[in-house]
């Protein structure tokens, strides 16, 4: 745990800016062909932010396999900035290795640039280091930590190069062999497909590590192996739904860790 902590405090560092970003320049400096990740996993196409780096009323938040950015222009007048650009995906392969995609909206008769337009006032200050700061990430090792829970054991992995812990992911958690048999599904229901992985024929499994309760629940839900453009919550949504006769050992129900393949298929 020392190490993490250590290595998150790191990062923090170098990617705070010590450089005043005040002219159209410094900004394109640090942002133009940089692989941008919004920190908010805003999947608006339209954001505004005060001078915090805060959104400026209600953005809704996805995932951020679909809130990546890159940078196509900048328009800096006085204390008010523009930032305009594609909104890109990730994906991941067998080996948790990421691709960035950029993604497109299906038109009529031709596919277009899925554009998102960033607004920041400054409100007096032409420095917009604290706004950048707040609104982007400059790698996935640096937005690791702010990633939500399910995501933490895979980001620490395979973004920040550390070795989670070998540790069941509840206290109390049996293993399936012997006198312990193993839960069996009740209910299931099909995942959902997001837009972007539609619009990418992204297909095949999302591997869940979850604990199976004494009452049938998932709970403690985690992702061993992505696929990314938002289908991992999507699994997770599914998984939520799912009902299972409980484990038992010696006929009593107990705890078990189990790994889940959620399949999409494209048909």
């Amino acid at each position: 745990m020392k190490i993490m902590t250590v290595g998150v405090m790191a990062l923090l560092l170098i990617s705070g800016s010590a450089v005043a970003q005040s002219t159209e320049a410094d900004i394109s400096a640090r942002l133009m062909g940089k692989p941008l990740q919004l920190r908010g996993f805003w999947m608006d196409d339209q954001l505004q932010f005060n001078a915090g780096g805060v959104p400026v009323g209600k953005a809704t938040e996805g995932s951020f396999t679909e809130s990546a950015f890159d940078v196509k222009k900048i328009s800096l007048e006085g204390d008010h900035l523009r930032i305009e650009g594609q909104r890109v995906g990730l994906e991941f392969d067998r080996d948790g290795a990421v691709t960035r995609i950029p993604l497109f909206r299906k038109g009529v008769f031709h596919k277009s640039p899925e554009t998102i337009v960033i607004e920041i006032d400054g409100q007096g200050n032409p420095d917009f280091s604290k706004e950048l700061d707040a609104i982007f990430a400059g790698s996935l090792a640096e937005l690791a930590p702010s990633l939500r829970p399910y995501w933490q054991p895979f980001a620490q992995k395979h973004f920040l190069n550390i070795d989670p812990p070998a540790e069941p992911l509840a206290p109390g958690v049996k293993k399936i062999g012997g006198t312990v048999k193993p839960p069996k599904v009740l209910h299931s229901t099909d995942p959902s497909f997001s837009d972007s992985a539609r619009e990418n024929k992204l297909s095949g499994p999302v591997f869940i590590n979850l604990v199976v309760n004494e009452q049938g629940d998932p709970e403690h839900i985690v992702i061993a192996r992505p696929l990314g453009l938002g289908l991992d919550e999507h699994a997770i949504a599914a998984i939520l739904q799912y009902k299972f006769l409980p484990a038992t050992r010696d006929g009593v129900p107990v705890k078990v860790e189990l790994t889940v393949a959620v399949n999409f298929q494209i048909f």
